[in-house]
């Protein structure tokens, strides 16, 4: 659930440089909402960050190389999603915001809050609503928390949890 409004977000990529390159293109687009493909030029830089994203939402992205004065060597194309701002308390007006990455995965994915949680239950829920996986994990404020979730099949799946009476739910989509 959201309440408030959502805020633009950012996304920091990296990926590995290629010996004989002598700049980079990342291209990058909406993968749920589409839209015009946008691209930004790194020089030698093998990490940016791309401001001014929208909350919860899925991203395609790829980079590209210019080795002898010519664009080639494209990279996989690699998917994220940015955080969800996921609520305010109503008698607090504190802010909790929680990331769930990679999405898709192919298994492992960190979970990253704006606060700091103690035994924080989350329900992992099949698309034909059986819980499939239950965790209680304990959350650092701005600190990726490693979750495994290798044992599911490829699908799409809900993540549950409650906080100080604000249900947050967020789609997983597994790949193999």
């Amino acid at each position: 659930s959201l309440v408030g409004e959502p805020l633009p977000t950012e996304a920091t990529l990296r990926w590995y440089s290629i010996a004989s390159a002598t700049d980079y293109e990342l291209s990058y687009k909406s993968f749920t909402l589409g839209g015009p493909t946008l691209k930004k030029y790194t020089g030698l830089d093998t990490v940016t960050t791309i401001m001014g994203l929208i909350p919860n939402e899925s991203y395609m992205a790829s980079v590209r190389s210019k080795c002898n004065g010519a664009w080639k060597q494209i990279s996989n194309i690699v998917y994220f999603t940015t955080p969800n701002i996921t609520g305010v308390n109503p008698t607090t007006n504190d802010l909790i915001s929680l990331g769930i990455y990679p999405n898709p995965t192919t298994g492992n994915v960190k979970i990253i809050s704006s606060k700091s949680i103690e035994n924080q239950v989350f329900r992992i829920v099949d698309i034909m609503g059986k819980i499939v996986m239950e965790k209680t994990i304990n959350l650092e404020k701005d600190s990726p928390t490693e979750l495994d979730f290798n044992q599911l099949s490829q699908g799409t799946y809900f993540i549950y949890t409650d906080f100080e009476g604000n249900k947050i739910a967020n789609k997983l989509m597994v790949i193999r």
